[in-house]
């Protein structure tokens, strides 16, 4: 298993931790407070650096993830769900989603379209 090492505080104050990457959703970098904000389903994480950076370094170590818009990296092997409307993408069941630009929501559509997974579209 491969883990991410993150932090529980902004600062880092309370020290770094490792996140099985399989359990990310998905990660959005905050301008407010510069950090980019890793979500799992129980609990949301903070790493240093561009988003952009986060996003080609995990998909070079081989997992899948889509830069759903400029602000989010969004795990294609866990979303279960994606809402036309809201343009936004559900993840494991959960009630936790991550919204999307029109066209962001348009491209992970089509990349979801070319994974063996299912998802519901509504």
């Amino acid at each position: 298993m491969i883990t991410l090492s993150v932090t529980n505080d902004i600062h880092g104050y309370a020290g770094a931790v490792d996140v099985p990457i399989e359990d990310i959703l998905y990660m959005q970098y905050s301008s407010s407070i510069r950090r980019v904000i890793v979500y799992t389903a129980g609990q949301s994480y903070y790493l240093v650096g561009p988003l952009s950076y986060w996003c080609n370094a995990l998909n070079s170590s081989g997992y899948q993830f889509s830069e759903g818009d400029r602000t989010a990296a969004i795990n294609l092997r866990k979303v279960v769900r994606m809402n036309n409307f809201f343009k936004t993408a559900y993840f494991d069941d959960s009630k936790i989603g991550c919204m999307l630009s029109k066209n962001g929501y348009e491209d992970l559509k089509k990349q979801l379209g070319h994974l063996e997974t299912t998802v519901a579209f509504i």
